[in-house]
């Protein structure tokens, strides 16, 4: 199991997180499990996401449209930091 790690920043957090909670149908057809989002404690539109899947999946929606559009429409600002990790059992 692979995930990526990603962290950026968002206009705001309510309208960002009701976006994303709206795209979960579109992560699962690219293969996506889960989706864990966390906020820095200092800043809320301060937000990292790790979510699920099999590495080529994952790369493919990263480097996707869908997701492109799906941040510009929950007010993501700049270009996200992305970390794709595998799973060391």
């Amino acid at each position: 199991m692979a995930s990526i790690i990603a962290a950026f920043a968002v206009k705001d957090y309510d309208t960002w997180r009701s976006n994303f909670d709206g795209e979960g149908d579109q992560r699962r057809e690219y293969g996506i499990k889960g989706g864990r989002v966390y906020q820095d404690a200092a800043n809320p539109n301060l937000v990292t996401v790790v979510v699920e899947g099999e590495l080529f999946d994952l790369q493919a929606y990263a480097g996707s449209q869908d997701l492109k559009d799906a941040m510009a429409k929950g007010g993501v600002v700049g270009p996200p930091q992305m970390s794709f990790v595998n799973e060391v059992t």
